[in-house]
């Protein structure tokens, strides 16, 4: 029988805001950006996030679909953006105030949308790799390296460092035969689409290569960003994304430009690494506020 070393559950794009405030906050949004989107919007293209409901709401009804699996998980991992452009520490109360009820631990990723430093508030306990928000989970003979691709990111873009890069290649290089999962708020890849690449990822080719080049028993890689459950193998490996708890984007991948007509379910990924391979069981529920408001 297939020895199952680690379960956990892939959570990505939450969006919190206190008291579910959605208001632009423009001192985050460069002119490049703000112009962009203004362009999109011209031509009658919404790239906005597709919601019925606060994502306060939304994120509760994920607590409980993740509390409610009937196998038990070792921890929840959050890839990015939990928040939507906090600027201070106290706004991340409420994260805390949600995930509190989760019955497992979770642990927090850096996306382009989060206050890094102040993310750094939810996991005081976890150590960091230098000025980054990276670390890596070990448990049970097997490994998530959680990558930090916001920190050295430019414009709500991906990005890493060469001590990053550094980083990794020497982590990988020390247990190749370990059973490692890497983690990333960004995909590092080419999605074949131009919203989605518009702003690109600095170094990608050098971490895929570096992963490549290593030797190193990795199985996927797991991001969030985008909102869509896409999945990209490039050179044998698998690059996954997850859809949001709150809002799905109408952008496919390799379709450019244009949006399609489509309203993805709320979900997340349970992820299994045993001794030989690793599954990755997508998870789509239908969330029960949006179900009874249309009775």
């Amino acid at each position: 029988m297939t020895k199952v070393l680690l379960t956990f559950v892939q959570i990505s794009d939450t969006h919190i805001t206190v008291g579910d405030k959605t208001e632009f906050r423009p001192h985050h949004y460069s002119e490049r950006l703000t112009a962009y989107m203004a362009n999109l919007a011209k031509k009658g293209i919404n790239v906005g996030h597709i919601h019925d409901i606060p994502a306060s709401v939304a994120n509760r009804a994920l607590v409980q679909e993740i509390n409610a699996l009937p196998f038990p998980i070792d921890f929840v991992l959050h890839t990015g953006d939990t928040m939507t452009d906090p600027d201070t520490v106290e706004e991340y109360e409420a994260v805390t105030e949600i995930f509190r009820d989760l019955n497992v631990p979770i642990y927090y990723m850096a996306g382009n949308h989060d206050n890094v430093p102040a993310l750094r508030s939810l996991m005081p306990t976890v150590t960091t790799a230098g000025d980054t928000f990276d670390y890596v989970i070990s448990q049970n003979g097997a490994r998530v390296i959680c990558m930090d691709s916001a920190s050295n990111g430019v414009d709500h873009a991906g990005g890493l460092s060469d001590a990053q890069i550094e980083w990794l290649r020497d982590l990988l290089a020390a247990d190749k035969a370990m059973p490692t999962v890497i983690a990333i708020h960004h995909p590092p890849v080419s999605l074949g689409n131009d919203m989605l690449d518009f702003f690109g990822f600095a170094k990608a080719e050098t971490l895929r290569d570096t992963i490549r080049q290593s030797g190193a028993n990795v199985s996927v890689v797991l991001s969030g960003h985008i909102h869509q459950a896409v999945d990209t193998i490039q050179h044998g490996l698998l690059y996954t994304c997850v859809q949001s708890p709150f809002g799905q984007l109408p952008i496919f991948p390799a379709l450019s430009p244009a949006t399609h007509p489509y309203r993805g379910n709320p979900g997340f990924n349970i992820v299994i690494v045993t001794e030989e391979q690793t599954y990755i069981r997508r998870y789509a529920y239908t969330n029960p506020v949006v179900e009874a408001s249309k009775n």
